[in-house]
């Protein structure tokens, strides 16, 4: 195996796709296997090897359900998951204790804190730290932001169906884009540096400057790469669920995760095939977890004591049974998903662009002709 880094210190989601695109349109024999995000399946199934053939009944069934769903593209097999993530509230133990030794801070974390009282506590927070940094998210114009935004409308009970006409003009849509802003401007527990921030670069900056809380995704929370020079610090970090609203006793949570795909053009397939076996298998998806915290995309490691071994790992086997959501499942998904990251983006950019003007602009944007809408 011969494997080519795209690494996410230096490529966004969005950059590796086109840099694949651009492969696999010149129908490049170099590449045998690539890694796809779970939402290009559709985009990339042209290019893709129909793996059906290859793979028993008795293997797709070991698969978590979400997680075949996004595999397959027009009723065939294009693709296996490597790996399934979710986003998580991370913070930091040291600080968190620091600040609030006495008033169960970090219970309530655990337990799923609401947004209202994590404010509360971001406010007093600034006002002891002389700061604004006390929750950051990735804002910046790219898929990361979509889910962030997703986590935010799925959790207040709204959902996406973007091929439906004015569906981005509804209230839960700019609430949700609403909540996002205020967490700058009027809670301003959040600084206005997140509008260019990309996941390493949340990482980094939280690290770097002391941020006791961050959204990331639980894959990332032991990859010292993505850290860079202070990951040292990773011990400090532990995880959470995301915080919910009042009325709800739970958050909701968008799944990511990649998955492995063979080219069509590829003159090793059956070679192919095999690394793809090796990867699904329980040994390596246990070595996986173990090592490097990504999430197990068989039903039966979520079964085994020596896995799911303590009470957070037990939550994240909840999460993904009732809390989890997938994206939309569309061929051009990510051309209406760039649309839509621009404008939400550049809400959160501009103070005087009100949450419904944005969404009516990526409503126009959407309806022009442009993208076709599948």
């Amino acid at each position: 195996v011969v494997p080519i880094d795209l690494p996410f210190t230096k490529y966004s989601t969005n950059e590796i796709k086109e840099l694949l695109v651009r492969s696999l349109r010149g129908k490049s024999r170099e590449i045998d296997i690539f890694a796809t995000d779970r939402i290009w399946v559709a985009r990339f199934s042209k290019w893709a090897e129909s793996l059906d053939k290859y793979f028993s009944e008795e293997q797709i069934n070991k698969m978590l359900t979400p997680i075949y769903e996004a595999s397959v593209s027009n009723g065939k097999l294009v693709s296996l998951p490597m790996y399934l993530d979710l986003g998580v509230l991370c913070y930091r133990k040291d600080l968190v204790k620091k600040f609030n030794s006495r008033k169960g801070l970090e219970t309530a974390l655990q337990q799923s804190i609401n947004w209202e009282k994590f404010l509360k506590f971001g406010q007093q927070w600034n006002k002891y730290n002389g700061t604004d940094s006390y929750y950051l998210f990735a804002g910046d114009n790219f898929e990361g932001l979509i889910c962030g935004f997703l986590e935010i409308l799925y959790s207040k009970g709204g959902e996406y169906h973007p091929k439906r006409k004015d569906d981005l003009l509804q209230e839960d849509k700019i609430e949700s884009l609403k909540f996002l802003k205020d967490l700058i401007y009027k809670y301003k527990v959040t600084p206005f540096k997140v509008t260019g921030f990309k996941e390493v670069d949340v990482y980094r900056y939280a690290l770097q400057h002391d941020v006791p809380f961050f959204r990331a995704w639980f894959s990332n929370l032991r990859d010292t790469t993505i850290f860079g020079e202070y990951s040292e610090k990773l011990d400090s970090i532990k995880f959470a669920p995301l915080p919910h609203f009042k009325g709800t006793s739970h958050s909701r949570y968008v799944f990511g995760g990649w998955n492995l795909m063979i080219s069509k053009f590829s003159e090793h397939k059956e070679e192919a095939v095999k690394f793809l076996k090796f990867v699904i298998s329980e040994k390596t998806q246990k070595l996986m977890f173990e090592e490097s915290y990504y999430l197990p995309v068989i039903s039966s490691l979520y079964q085994d004591s020596t896995v799911v071994k303590n009470r957070r790992y037990k939550l994240l086997k909840k999460i993904i049974a009732q809390y989890g959501f997938s994206r939309p499942k569309y061929k051009n998904y990510t051309r209406i998903s760039n649309v839509v990251s621009h404008y939400i983006n550049q809400a959160l950019k501009e103070e005087n662009l009100s949450p419904k003007k944005a969404m009516k602009m990526a409503e126009k944007s959407l309806r022009s002709g442009e993208i076709i809408l599948e």
